[in-house]
């Protein structure tokens, strides 16, 4: 089949979210058989017009940005017309839309020329307008980001209500896209966000990966991917490393990513003495990215992210399914973890014959079988009982206290959190005392 893809962002540099999410959907989609062409905004004026990824072609358009109705109108004009010179070498089947404004044109001037239009939704447009365009500080300056915002809101409307079908990355998602445009449930699949395991998988020497990385084998390693913008919070995170004082030593936050951030955080590391405990590793090419991520962490997700046709037992073995010198061992490793968390009897169940409480504990011991140097837990009792909570929370406190490994929970459970050495109190993405957390202490701030 052809495949167009219509996207602001580019295939060819990964620097965020939206471009892997995109890069992988082209390049998986081309690995099928199918022809993929990418429809993109230019990233900037002197960029290449055309160029290739492996066999996926991408097409880009240059946009005016004198102005916001130019901005708009220059994106709906130059999609279109990238469009009619695609279709010229080959009739469109399928039509996938990342981002509203790029798919714009298209969709209200070609609809009958493609057979099925799908639209992608990573975050809602106006939402994801408002994180990333500056405060206003002026009246005017307030009014033009909020007529912005909602013209943003207007266009995705437009656009996703035309499709046929909308495809999200969550359950969470898929809730906003129903409340804030009127899809139907029954129009929208969801397509769990997931790691590629063929990319994915835990090293068989994490120290001789350290070491070609020039990296400590003594001390723990934190690592993230971020583009340096205000709105992902980074300061907080030194603040974070700061407020650690003695007890970050131990540790080497490592942050990758580029973005107009970039000097700020560097004065703050070195403002706060934190040279030896920081690193800006700059941008992380797609290549590297899974051997730095592939050495210390394993995941513990709210929502479980459990493979539907893989049983517990297969879905725990699944770090270890690309690393044969391991795969014995990994075996009875799985078995142990499955039966200290109650599920002995259940190793041959798939997901949906297991409760959310059963599922949550096969995801604790997936994330614990590699056994980590440390375990990132996102709300990991959110969707549990008390009894099943229980058992997950003891279960992360045997992996810090008996097996040495360090835990990083995010809750808003107070009782969860009691089951910390040290707790980091936050509130609307700002460090805060104890006592101006209102789920800490039990009255608002």
């Amino acid at each position: 089949m052809n495949i167009v893809l219509f996207a602001e962002v580019t295939v060819e540099r990964v620097i965020g979210g939206a471009e892997r999410v995109l890069r992988q959907q082209a390049l998986g989609l081309a690995k099928l058989g199918h022809y993929v062409h990418v429809i993109a905004r230019a990233p900037f004026e002197s960029a290449e017009a055309n160029l290739s990824i492996g066999s996926v072609t991408e097409r880009r358009y240059p946009v005016t940005r004198t102005s916001e109705p130019a901005f708009v109108w220059s994106s709906v004009q130059n999609s279109l017309r990238a469009f009619d010179l695609t279709r010229q070498a080959c009739p469109v089947d399928i039509a996938m839309i990342h981002q509203s404004l790029a798919g714009l044109g298209p969709i209200l001037f070609r609809y009958g020329m493609v057979s099925l239009w799908v639209y992608v939704c990573h975050s809602l447009a106006h939402e994801e307008y408002l994180t990333r365009a500056e405060q206003a500080a002026t009246t005017l300056e307030r009014v033009r980001r909020r007529l912005s915002g909602r013209a943003r809101r207007w266009i995705e409307r437009m656009v996703i209500r035309r499709c046929h079908h909308v495809i999200v990355l969550s359950e969470f998602m898929k809730q906003q896209v129903m409340a804030t445009h009127g899809i139907a449930p029954k129009d929208i699949t969801v397509v769990p966000g997931a790691a590629d395991p063929a990319t994915f998988y835990p090293a068989h020497d994490r120290n001789e990966i350290r070491r070609e990385l020039k990296l400590p084998e003594s001390r723990t390693l934190l690592f993230t991917v971020r583009n340096l913008v205000p709105r992902m919070g980074l300061e907080n995170l030194l603040e974070a490393m700061t407020m650690l004082g003695e007890e970050q030593r131990n540790l080497l936050l490592l942050i990758g990513g580029e973005g107009q951030l970039r000097p700020r955080l560097e004065e703050l590391i070195r403002s706060r003495g934190l040279q030896d405990s920081v690193q800006l590793l700059g941008f992380v090419p797609e290549d590297q990215l899974a051997q730095v991520r592939g050495k210390a962490i394993g995941f513990v997700f709210q929502s479980y992210q459990l493979i539907p046709t893989l049983t517990a037992l297969e879905n725990v073995l699944l770090p270890h399914e690309l690393n044969a010198d391991a795969r014995e061992s990994g075996l009875g490793r799985a078995r142990e973890l499955l039966g200290s968390v109650g599920l002995g009897d259940r190793m041959d169940h798939y997901p949906v014959q297991l409760s959310g409480g059963e599922q949550q504990r096969v995801a604790l011991a997936r994330a614990l079988i590699n056994k980590p140097a440390i375990v990132l837990a996102d709300e990991p009792t959110g969707n549990l009982d008390s009894k099943n909570s229980e058992v997950v929370l003891a279960m992360l406190r045997h992996s810090n206290q008996d097996l040495g490994q360090t835990v990083l929970m995010i809750t808003h459970n107070p009782e969860a959190a009691s089951y910390g050495d040290r707790i980091i109190h936050m509130r609307d993405g700002e460090i805060v005392a104890p006592e101006k957390d209102p789920q800490w202490t039990g009255h608002p701030a």
